[in-house]
């Protein structure tokens, strides 16, 4: 035998054996980094804090939640000690906060029946008779590092408006900011949507009052 068919006999022995290490090793150990599975979460209905409402005749076109740009994406994001920001990567909402809202405040004002032409999101389908634009001045999800104080802070902009057919255009009813603190049990992700679900529910239940209020003052006119 030749010195170079000797050289490529050891060569292919070489490579035969390494590959085997290769696959003996591979079997051994998992190489495959593991991943937090990601969690979706949506927003609940609280129990109504208002009973027996008188249902109107009336229409309202809701318009879409506005909120903060920071808070205008699926990361749910929290405040540490009012120090740092914490972005969770693996708990997210379902879909943009303003979409989960507007839906949220729509099903409750459905729920309601206050009134009793329906509330719309559109108004080429029905000619409304009122409007109600809200806007989220502060989503303050507190985390506590000493698991002390957790909560959820929410404040929300109403402006309630009366359709008109005058030149000056609608007719502002009220504006007014909502306020609510809900404690949260522990510094976990999974508390986070719960109380933000209870803080939506009685922030909603407040302009529902008070527009109700405005609603049977202008009947009275």
């Amino acid at each position: 035998m030749s010195t170079t068919n000797m050289l490529r006999k050891n060569d292919l022995t070489k490579i035969f054996f390494l590959g085997l290490i290769v696959a003996m090793l591979s079997g051994c150990f998992n190489f495959t980094k593991e991943y937090p599975e990601i969690k979706y979460y949506g927003l609940t209905q609280d129990k109504m804090l208002i009973d027996s409402l008188h249902s109107r005749d009336v229409a309202l076109l809701l318009r879409n939640v506005e909120v903060p740009e920071t808070y205008a994406v699926r990361s749910i994001i929290a405040n540490v000690d009012n120090k740092s920001i914490q972005r969770y990567f693996y708990f997210r909402w379902i879909n943009d906060f303003s979409y989960l809202a507007t839906d949220f405040l729509e099903s409750r004002l459905i729920e309601y029946k206050l009134f009793g032409k329906g509330v719309v999101r559109n108004s080429s389908i029905t000619l409304p008779d009122y409007y109600l634009e809200s806007r989220v001045i502060e989503m303050d999800i507190r985390n506590s590092t000493t698991n002390s104080d957790n909560f959820v802070k929410m404040s929300i902009n109403f402006n309630f408006f009366k359709r008109t057919e005058t030149t000056e255009g609608n007719k502002l009813l009220f504006s007014q900011t909502y306020d609510h603190v809900v404690k949260r049990p522990n510094n976990s992700a999974e508390s986070i949507p719960p109380a933000v679900s209870k803080a939506l529910s009685v922030i909603s239940d407040f302009v529902v009052a008070e527009m109700t209020k405005y609603i049977e003052l202008e009947a009275v006119e």
